[in-house]
């Protein structure tokens, strides 16, 4: 249940003020706890709590780079992209004295403007910054999907096949979603045995998992028989 996950953490947060936890940290993960609720009233709060601290007078708080990633989130699931947008573009220079401290927060921001960035069509951009997200962590999965996403969008089904493996190596091929994608840009690339293969063993961890039977690994072996 979403709501008793929503109480243990603020009991968290209430332990770790008592505690003298840092002050911007938790007014971030304050945010996140009225986001979590998915009421639009909270998640405006919550919004508003942010704004609050990052055009405050506190220096520290305006280079807080995990407030603009926590805004970022309030405002897509607020529906407002523009804002959500101005926010996180703030983030595409990373500022040398925190890029250390907060590298895993620069991505997740970067990997959320991507996603503004498909929606409104701009695939060049969200592409040059899935690029930024791996130079920073080569591991990075969610940037190597969305770089796959892209490819198969143009159709250029070996490019995206590519993206797509490298998203299943460090997903360390436990996504069935990721093995499906991969499993039918082989197919569309004309790569059928691979196309099998990540069919096998997407069904042998998830037997039932939607569509991959019959749209891949059916085609992808009708297509072997001479």
């Amino acid at each position: 249940d979403s709501m008793s996950h929503v109480g243990a953490a603020e009991k968290l947060i209430q332990q770790l003020s008592e505690m003298g936890g840092d002050p911007l940290k938790i007014s971030v993960l304050q945010a996140y706890c009225l986001m979590a609720t998915r009421e639009k009233p909270s998640i405006e709060r919550a919004v508003e709590s942010l704004r609050r601290l990052l055009s405050g007078n506190d220096a520290r708080a305006k280079d807080y780079v995990p407030a603009y990633v926590a805004i970022g989130n309030g405002y897509v699931l607020l529906n407002k992209l523009p804002k959500a947008k101005g926010y996180l573009k703030r983030l595409t220079r990373p500022n040398e004295a925190t890029f250390q401290e907060f590298q895993d927060d620069y991505v997740e921001g970067w990997l959320l403007l991507v996603e503004i960035h498909i929606q409104n069509g701009k695939n060049d951009m969200a592409a040059r910054l899935c690029q930024k997200c791996i130079q920073t962590d080569r591991s990075c999965n969610k940037a190597w999907e969305r770089l796959g996403h892209i490819k198969e969008k143009e159709t250029a089904y070996k490019d995206a096949a590519e993206n797509y493996e490298w998203a299943w190596k460090y997903s360390k091929e436990s996504s069935p979603a990721i093995g499906y994608k991969l499993a039918f840009n082989y197919l569309k690339a004309d790569r059928l045995v691979d196309a099998i293969d990540v069919c096998n063993k997407v069904l042998e961890k998830y037997p039932g998992y939607p569509k991959i039977r019959k749209e891949v690994l059916n085609k992808a072996r009708s297509g072997l028989r001479p």
